[in-house]
């Protein structure tokens, strides 16, 4: 293999030989050579294989496209992924390619409509993401780039096929996209979110995603509103390694939090290769803006139990809201932290006791304002507790959404 840099700044780079910014990276003609990309497959509806002579486009930059120096390893940069343009006819056809990203992780892809993604290697000999993907509907209009510019209304100037996203390595506890642990880094390793936004975003965080796909809300022709996807990878490694879950199999769409275009909804799963594909139910544009959590196994279980009881307490005629069905809230693990809030019409004294039989044991004094506090506290085991004002009236308290987390259940 010729030496590093030989003829072009990114060429027959090697894994001690960091790419250089904005600069595309060139075609894997050698084994050791890394921050390059290999040929492309196309794929016929009727499953034919034909290799393309096409070359990916990707590369390594932040958002200052001026700067030429080398790319940060540390997920601080982001990478390009594209095959560019399409035909609507090729639109049928799936393509794969892979790219050596070298020091680079690939945790999260976003990118058109993808299929699927592998992930191999590890940061001492290079990491490589095999991708699979097909061209999607691309609706543009000149400064369409957020939901406030791109409302209902909007009608596209034109419109492109195409396969083109983003891939980053997440930072461990950084001002950049970060996790907490490189453990969780190493779970999420391989998750992608394939749509077809104009502009598009995502954020992660508190186990959850949040994305932002805008595009006009109709076609060119003014009637046709543009057809949108949302859809979510999550590695097994993530299902089950910070989830709790013991087999990707358990997950059903009711072991997901999902809000599509500010309402609460019940995602499609999928079981796939891998780990699990969530069509987050996304149809149309300007703004749906998903958020997706998928809870992990013992939430789900808190979930369950609370539904039950509201549906019995509906049966039994007493109300199903959370907020007036009991002034009791039992925890259901032992040493957990407790988050309840408690809506007050003055400001006032609080106090919370312990319940056990008919007897009360004060565990707590505060002084609250008027409005909506939090009290959080911590048990040593599994207890009921009351909550009331200084003039010994009960205040109902309702579950936040920690209680979910932590299994707190109301009981009558």
């Amino acid at each position: 293999m010729p030496a590093p840099r030989t003829g072009s700044q990114n060429s027959y780079l090697t894994i001690d030989t960091p790419p250089v910014r904005v600069l595309s990276w060139p075609k894997c003609e050698y084994a050791s050579q890394v921050y390059c990309v290999e040929p492309v497959t196309e794929i016929s509806p009727a499953g034919v294989e034909t290799v393309l002579m096409k070359t990916p486009y990707s590369n390594c930059h932040n958002n200052d496209y001026s700067l030429r120096d080398f790319c940060s390893l540390d997920g601080s940069d982001w990478m390009e992924m594209q095959l560019g343009q399409f035909t609507e006819a090729e639109m049928n056809n799936t393509y794969r390619w892979k790219v050596r990203t070298g020091r680079l992780e690939p945790n999260i892809l976003m990118l058109g409509d993808t299929q699927r993604t592998k992930v191999t290697g590890d940061a001492t000999a290079g990491w490589t993401i095999e991708i699979t993907a097909k061209p999607a509907v691309k609706a543009y209009k000149q400064g369409c780039n957020t939901a406030a510019m791109c409302g209902n209304d909007t009608v596209a100037e034109n419109v492109t096929y195409s396969i083109a996203g983003y891939l980053r390595m997440l930072g461990v506890n950084q001002a950049w996209p970060s996790v907490a642990s490189t453990a969780l880094r190493a779970n999420l390793r391989g998750t992608f979110i394939s749509t077809n936004g104009m502009a598009q975003s995502w954020e992660f965080g508190q186990d959850t995603f949040r994305v932002s796909a805008v595009s006009p809300h109709f076609l060119p022709d003014g009637k046709t509103m543009t057809p949108g996807f949302v859809k979510v990878f999550l590695p097994e490694a993530y299902v089950l390694g910070d989830r709790g879950y013991k087999s990707v199999a358990e997950v059903t769409p009711e072991r997901f939090a999902l809000t599509v275009y500010g309402a609460e909804k019940s995602p499609t799963v999928t079981v796939v290769e891998g780990g699990l594909l969530v069509d987050t139910g996304v149809t149309h544009f300007s703004d749906p803006s998903p958020v997706l959590k998928l809870l992990r196994a013992d939430e789900q279980l808190a979930k369950q139990n609370l539904v039950a009881l509201q549906q019995q307490q509906t049966t039994s005629g007493a109300s199903s809201t959370a907020s007036s069905a009991s002034n009791y809230v039992r925890t259901a693990a032992s040493g957990a932290k407790a988050t309840l809030t408690i809506n007050l019409t003055s400001a006032q004294k609080v106090r919370i006791y312990r319940k056990v039989g008919s007897r009360l044991t004060l565990l707590k004094t505060f002084s609250a304002k008027k409005g909506t506090n939090k009290y959080v506290t911590v048990y040593a085991k599994t207890y009921t507790f009351v909550v009331k004002d200084a003039k010994g009236k009960t205040i109902p308290p309702r579950l936040s959404a920690s209680a979910y987390r932590l299994g707190l259940l109301l009981v009558r």
